[in-house]
């Protein structure tokens, strides 16, 4: 089987390329959407070894795109499943897979990379792909970068130093709100959605208050200059804690008592407050509180509870809101006593209800539009939609044009692929552009040295330096921004690098 299945790879590629393949070793950072795919696409194409790297769990929500995975996957480490999962294809590679993070330089040594003949990418997250671009920089690599938000994606070959890199061209950043905006002013649903996830689930249920994570929270963060404003805010967060001890200590979790002082404090007189610092409102609609003491006299006329909360798409009325926050807070209160920390996940249904139904009482309050479920668990999710046919066919250039490396002058037959902004294709193909001269990346020349941090000083790496480069003496050596030498600072040259806290693998 396997020598027939060889014969159809020697007519697509022809039969040298299909040796070259077969005596290939390549690193595949990912294992999910794209990662999937191409894990499946390496194997097709019998890479001799391929070394696949994840830190990441299975979801519930990969499960739609994330072919190799399946309900009873759950939980578990990505890389190990995925290779798993394709034990079973009829293919001659051999598959090695770890589960932790491409960053950590304990486990993933610059020496180690240098064993691949080619890094294929599949990272969703922007500091990784960075990273991964500075170590085909650092070993000169062949860079497969590929990459999709919904129907929208690209593949992209990057030859180190040749071509454009991975941060020649500078990448938006994610949209941070102003701490006051959430907190006093807001006037869009994702700066109450914000305010209910990361401000008051986390000083409500999370492990303390005083959490580095809770940014909403840190006085030095409230950016503003009214100093009522800040009063508020400061206050607001100190009575939160003595809200929380009314969840840790209250001892009979289906008495509502409770659940309505916190209800009070947070959308009736926190908002009174508010409401007083006229300088706020000179230009906007104040809010209005949460007149909830008439809204639970209504809670008689509510037949079905649950087929509210089952209700993903709907948007909830002021009453349905509120009935499922108070609903939730209740099981959030059982949970925290045995949990002691809750951290809120959007596939997680209790968490997720909270902050729907804070989000959308505060929406409501602001005189702001409300969300259902199904919107408010993508925008606290941070989803961006993930379609598995872009995952697949960005997957499927990535491991084609890949073929080229073993061409006499890959440059020129590579191509970028990417999503075509026109109807008449899906994609266009794009010749590879010259590096940036000023990108932060590439613009430097980067080089590996090998030495022996124990015994080998600071003076043997500058002589070194100056015996192998075309340098004055006018050169400066630092390790993680701090300076260790220069023309003017001398005082290090004897130490080891050790003595230095200077370790493999610092840059």
């Amino acid at each position: 089987e396997m020598s027939e299945y060889n014969s159809h790879l020697k007519k697509i590629f022809g039969d040298e390329k299909v040796k070259q393949l077969q005596s290939t070793k390549v690193l595949l950072v990912g294992a999910g959407g794209i990662g999937c795919e191409l894990l499946k696409d390496l194997i097709l194409m019998n890479y001799s070894e391929i070394h696949i790297v994840d830190l990441d769990t299975i979801d519930l929500s990969n499960l739609n795109r994330q072919f190799l995975f399946r309900p009873k996957d759950i939980k578990q480490s990505k890389s190990l499943t995925a290779v798993k999962a394709v034990s079973h294809f009829n293919h001659s590679s051999r598959i090695i897979p770890y589960h932790g993070s491409i960053m950590d330089t304990a486990m993933f040594p610059i020496s180690w990379f240098n064993q691949f003949d080619i890094i294929f990418n599949a990272l969703d997250n922007l500091e990784a792909r960075v990273y991964v671009n500075k170590i085909a920089l650092f070993t000169r690599k062949l860079l497969m970068e590929s990459g999709t938000t919904g129907l929208k994606g690209q593949s992209q070959p990057i030859f180190p130093y040749k071509t454009e890199c991975f941060q020649c061209v500078a990448k938006e950043t994610p949209k941070t709100f102003p701490v006051c905006t959430i907190r006093s002013t807001p006037s869009k649903p994702i700066h109450c959605i914000t305010w209910a996830k990361d401000f008051l689930f986390l000083q409500l249920f999370g492990e303390d208050s005083t959490d580095p994570q809770d940014n909403l929270n840190d006085e030095a963060n409230i950016d503003t200059d009214n100093k009522d404003e800040k009063e508020a805010l400061l206050r607001e967060s100190n009575e939160l804690l003595d809200l929380k001890k009314l969840i840790t200590e209250n001892s009979n979790a289906d008495d509502v008592n409770y659940i309505y002082s916190i209800i009070d404090k947070i959308f009736k007189q926190d908002i009174e407050r508010l409401c007083m610092i006229d300088t706020l409102w000179k230009s906007k609609t104040k809010p209005e509180p949460l007149n909830w003491e008439s809204l639970v006299k209504e809670f008689d006329s509510i037949v079905d509870k649950q087929e509210i909360m089952n209700e993903d798409q709907k948007t909830w009325s002021e009453l349905e809101n509120l009935l499922v926050l108070i609903d939730s807070i209740k099981r959030l209160t059982k949970r925290f006593k045995i949990e002691k920390e809750i951290s809120f996940d959007k596939d997680d249904v209790d968490t997720l209800d909270f902050v729907v139904a804070a989000a959308n009482l505060r929406s409501l309050i602001f005189h702001i539009p409300t969300k259902s479920k199904f919107e408010t668990k993508q925008i606290a999710g941070n989803i961006i939609p993930a379609v598995a046919t872009t995952n697949a066919i960005m997957a499927g250039f990535s491991a084609l044009e890949s073929i080229h490396n073993f061409e006499s002058d890959p440059i020129s037959n590579s191509r970028m692929v990417y999503d075509s902004e026109y109807t008449t294709k899906f994609i266009a193909p794009l010749k590879l552009t010259n590096k940036n001269p000023n990108c932060p990346a590439c613009s430097l020349t980067r080089s590996i040295i090998d030495l022996n941090v124990e015994n080998r000083t600071l003076n043997d790496l500058r002589d070194y330096l100056l015996s192998k480069f075309d340098y004055s003496d006018d050169i400066s050596i630092t390790v993680k921004g701090r300076l260790l030498y220069d023309y003017d600072f001398e005082d290090n040259l004897n130490r080891t690098f050790q003595s230095l806290n200077v370790n493999k693998g610092d840059i």
